[in-house]
């Protein structure tokens, strides 16, 4: 099926926020999909939230399994999909990228996941910086 509202130019892009339809069991399917880690509370959960409203489709990843079973009955009947797990473990991160390849073509990855530090930079100690740094390893396996 071709989408007439949004070509792909010559490079194979297409604008921001353009949609790209596919087809899925013989009828045309628009929706987007994304993936929003560190989605059971704060920033992630109204990023959830805010992208369901908008009509996406969202596979949402976070280490809180009770928040994540509260996420799921919040959007059961919205197009939102909970993954628990860590996403700094490798094999956690390729089996759930496998799973949501399934669901449709991931169009957007927002990493929020993290345990931020709000100490002052002078302030850190290895312990933190470990923190920091697994923290960026899971950012770059989603990518």
């Amino acid at each position: 099926m071709v989408d007439e509202r949004a070509q792909d130019d010559e490079r194979g892009e297409r604008p921001i926020g353009a949609a790209r339809s596919r087809e899925r069991d013989g009828a045309a399917d628009d929706s987007h999909l994304v993936i929003i880690t560190g989605c059971a509370s704060g920033l992630g959960y109204a990023l959830v939230r805010r992208y369901l409203d908008l009509g996406w489709t969202v596979c949402g990843i976070d280490i809180d399994a009770a928040r994540m079973d509260e996420r799921g009955r919040e959007f059961r009947t919205r197009p939102y999909r909970g993954f628990v797990g860590d996403v700094a473990d490798p094999s956690f991160v390729s089996r759930t990228a496998r799973a949501i390849t399934a669901i449709g073509r991931i169009e957007m990855l927002i990493n929020n996941a993290g345990r931020p530090s709000f100490k002052a930079p002078v302030a850190y100690e290895a312990g933190d910086l470990d923190r920091c740094l697994t923290g960026l390893k899971g950012m770059m396996m989603w990518c």
